[in-house]
């Protein structure tokens, strides 16, 4: 079975609402920006709530969500094809069938 993250919509920009959603997401969340978001540049890693004001502050004026904090081990896409309509996957063992082992 594959697990979906979980996320959050950010409703109001504000440091309540991101407190309240690192009470359901734990600590480190990322706070991503849902547009102009290419390159890592719409991404905030929050490792703890003394950054939320900086985390808003960098991302500013654009629509947000919360999400989930997932470790980076590798890369498991490491190509897309837009044109062409191709995606080629990598991923580890497990990930997509929990009875795969290394």
């Amino acid at each position: 079975m594959l697990t979906i993250l979980t996320y959050f919509d950010v409703v109001e920009s504000t440091v309540h609402m991101i407190d309240d959603m690192a009470g359901h997401l734990g600590h480190p969340l990322m706070l991503k920006s849902k547009t102009l978001a290419y390159d890592g540049r719409g991404n905030f890693v929050l490792r703890d709530l003394s950054h939320v004001q900086d985390a808003l502050d960098f991302l500013s004026g654009r629509p947000l969500y919360a999400e989930k904090w997932v470790p980076f081990v590798k890369e498991i896409v490491p190509e897309v094809d837009i044109g062409a309509g191709l995606v080629i996957i990598d991923p580890p063992p497990g990930l997509l069938d929990p009875a795969e082992t290394q």
